[in-house]
C-alpha cells in the first residue's frame, strides 16, 4: 500500500489559516486532496495536522471530504508522520504539505514509480520541478530511522531532513524534470502566492478544465506575465532557510 500523508495546520505566520483559505468558494486544502486523489499511485490519504483546538476546522472539514484525519504534536512533525504511518504499515510513503494545492499527480506517480522499481529508501522531486510539485516517497524504515535519530529542531519540522543531513546512510534519488522549471512558484506562503493560485483555478475552472497539469499551469503563467510575476521574488524553500538559521542560533 501507498500512504499519502498531507501535512497541514492553521498556524501559518506568513498566511495564517491559509489552508482554509477559500478559492472558488472551497477551501485551498480541499482541492489539494481533489487533485492528490486523482493519483493512480496512492492508495490511500491522510491528513497529518495537530492538536491544537486551531485545527479543530480544518480537521473537520477534511474528515467530512472523506479522508482520515490523525492529529498529533504541533511543532514535531516528524513524530506525527511516524505516528500515523506506524498504524498502516505502508509500503511506501508519499509525503505533501498543505501549501501545495496545485500538486500534479502524475508527478507523483512519476516519484512512486521510480521509488518502487529501484527499491530506493527515499525518492524526491528535484529543483528543476516548480516549486509546489513537491513530491517525496520513502519507506517505513526510512521514517522510523529519522524519528529515533534526528535530534534537530530543522530535522523534526521537515521530516525528511535528516535524510539529507546524512544521505551516506540512505539509497536516495532525486527525479529531475525534462525542462528547469525551477523559476516558477506554485506554493502558497504569501499572500501574493494565494493570488497566484486563485488566479489559476478561476482560468481553468472558467474553461471547465479541472484535471489540469503543472505544465498547463506553466503555459498559463507564461501567457500572463503579470499573473507570473505576483510572486516571483519570494524565496524557495523560505521556510526551511529559517529553520536551519534558528538551529544556527540555538547550537552557536
Amino acid at each position: 500500500m501507498i500512504l499519502a500523508i498531507v501535512q497541514a495546520r492553521m498556524s501559518s505566520t506568513r498566511l495564517p489559516g491559509k489552508v482554509m483559505k477559500k478559492i472558488l468558494g472551497k477551501p485551498m486544502i480541499g482541492h489539494l486532496l481533489a487533485r492528490l486523489s486523482l493519483s493512480k499511485g496512492i492508495d490511500k490519504i491522510i491528513l497529518a495536522t495537530s492538536h491544537l483546538s486551531e485545527n479543530n476546522e480544518l480537521a473537520d472539514y477534511v474528515q467530512n471530504c472523506g479522508f482520515d484525519v490523525y492529529r498529533g504534536s504541533e511543532s514535531d512533525v516528524l513524530d506525527r508522520f511516524c505516528q500515523v504511518a506506524k498504524q498502516y504499515d505502508p509500503d511506501g510513503i508519499v509525503r505533501i504539505t498543505g501549501d501545495c494545492p496545485l500538486v500534479d499527480p502524475k508527478v507523483c506517480d512519476q516519484v512512486i514509480g521510480a521509488f518502487l522499481k529501484e527499491k530506493f529508501d527515499y525518492v524526491k522531486v528535484g529543483l528543476t520541478f516548480a516549486e509546489g510539485l513537491d513530491c517525496e516517497v520513502f519507506t517505513l524504515n526510512t521514517l522510523k530511522k529519522v524519528w529515533a535519530q534526528a535530534k534537530l529542531s530543522s530535522e523534526r519540522e521537515h521530516v525528511m531532513l535528516y535524510v539529507f543531513n546524512h544521505q551516506d546512510e540512505f539509497k536516495t534519488s532525486v527525479l529531475e524534470n525534462t525542462t528547469n522549471d525551477g523559476r516558477y512558484r506554485f506554493s502558497v506562503d504569501e499572500q501574493s502566492d494565494f493570488q497566484v493560485v486563485t488566479a489559476v483555478f478561476e482560468y481553468f475552472h472558467k474553461k471547465s478544465i479541472f484535471n489540469f497539469s503543472g505544465d498547463d499551469v506553466k503555459a498559463y503563467l507564461d501567457e500572463h506575465e503579470n499573473v507570473y510575476e505576483l510572486n516571483m521574488n519570494i524565496v524557495r524553500n523560505e521556510g526551511l532557510i529559517k529553520s536551519l538559521e534558528r538551529d544556527q542560533e540555538v547550537n552557536g
